[in-house]
């Protein structure tokens, strides 16, 4: 008898959204995660609010922390 294994591997994902910035008022920020192997994208607000389910998010207004979640 035999079994056959199927193993498909994908390389870990990896996002850099660069250094902390500050904005002025009236200003924004493009931010990309987008990543070959990711399906999914996920931008979160600090109290843990789903902003975007995009790979791309536009901060429009100072203050508060964005995480930018990828999933394969």
């Amino acid at each position: 008898t035999s079994d056959t294994i199927n193993v498909n591997y994908r390389p870990n994902l990896s996002v850099s959204l660069g250094a902390d910035i500050n904005l002025c008022d009236n200003a924004t920020k493009d931010f990309d995660i987008t990543t070959g192997f990711a399906t999914q994208y996920e931008w979160i607000s600090a109290t843990g609010s789903t902003l975007a389910n995009t790979a791309t998010y536009t901060v429009s207004s100072p203050g508060g922390i964005f995480v930018g979640k990828v999933s394969s």
